[in-house]
Formats: structure tokens, C-alpha cells, sequence
């Protein structure tokens, strides 16, 4: 492909540039440009490309994650925006690049699982239609691949009336727990 060709002299080029710098700090600098919230990403592209330039990309891009989260309240429904933190197709990316175990994508679904309850309770009137369908939609796209919920998510999973939220605590995350 011609364009892969003109991204890699291109990347030549950048790293000339920047030389002096680590690769880490190069790698959080161009992950956390990638996944800004406001930036919402349509397509994967970007990151398949920076996730082909650095052999450690999971470790950065949850670094990154994990800093937005803190930066957007992400655990505080009342401090933090009623909207997913990062664009649907980054949630998208992250479940099908690291799997539905990694950390990573486990720290997502929090995420995902805290704006479903908050809907869930009577809030959706909150909310655009599309934002409201996008939650719902990566809700369920997680529910789908089998994303686990982990313990510390109890005194979320205790506000929820929705059977689409409750129902696959109780078929899947307690059977594993209790055989």
C-alpha cells in the first residue's frame, strides 16, 4: 500500500525529530493525542498504526485510559459528564485489540457499566437520544463478548433495576465465583 509506505517515512521523519525523547514518553504523548475524549474517533486506523510502532501498546494505552478516567471523575457519577469518557469506537477497539479479560478492558466496562446504572435510574431523560444510545449500545456490545464483572463493581451492580444489567451478573460472574 502506498499510504503505509508515506505513514512509515513519515514516522522516520517524526522520530528524527524527535529523537531525544523516550519511547515511552513519545508513545503516551501520541496514544493520549489518539484517544482524546473530544476527538471522537470514527475509525481504527490511527491506533492500529500507533499500536504497530510500539511492542508495549497495551501498557500505554492504559496509562492513558486510566488517566483520562481520573481526570473526567469517572467513579463520582455526580462530579463526572453523563456521556461515555472516551468515543464508542475507542471502547470498540480496546474490547476487540485486548480481549475481553485484559485489565484494560475491564477498567473500560467500569466505565460503561457506571452510565448504564446511572441511566438505568431513572436519570435518561438526562440525556440525548444519542449519547443514551451509544451507552446502551457498548453496554451491550461488552455484555455480548463476555466482559466480566469484577467484585469491585458490587455497589454498582446493587443500584441497577434492569434485568439487561442484573440478569448477566447472576448467569455468568457468580457462576465463576461459586462454580
Amino acid at each position: 500500500h502506498r499510504l503505509d509506505e508515506i505513514g512509515d517515512i513519515l514516522w522516520d521523519a517524526f522520530r528524527t525529530i524527535l529523537s531525544s525523547e523516550s519511547m515511552d514518553s513519545l508513545a503516551y504523548k501520541l496514544f493520549r493525542e489518539a484517544l482524546k475524549p473530544e476527538r471522537n474517533l470514527k475509525k481504527d486506523e490511527l491506533l492500529n498504526f500507533l499500536k504497530s510502532k510500539f511492542d508495549y501498546h497495551e501498557r500505554i494505552v492504559k496509562e492513558v485510559v486510566k488517566n483520562y478516567f481520573i481526570e473526567e471523575k469517572m467513579s463520582d457519577i455526580t462530579l463526572r459528564r453523563k456521556s461515555l469518557i472516551l468515543s464508542q469506537k475507542v471502547y470498540q477497539y480496546i474490547l476487540n485489540t485486548y480481549g475481553n479479560k485484559s485489565e484494560l478492558t475491564l477498567m473500560c466496562f467500569e466505565d460503561i457499566l457506571t452510565l448504564r446504572i446511572f441511566i438505568d435510574s431513572e436519570h435518561e431523560s438526562e440525556l440525548s437520544t444519542c449519547t443514551y444510545n451509544s451507552i446502551i449500545s457498548t453496554f451491550d456490545l461488552y455484555r455480548k463478548a463476555n466482559v466480566s464483572y469484577i467484585p469491585t463493581q458490587l455497589n454498582l451492580i446493587k443500584q441497577a433495576t434492569s434485568l439487561e444489567i442484573i440478569r448477566p451478573f447472576f448467569d455468568s460472574f457468580l457462576p465463576t465465583i461459586f462454580g
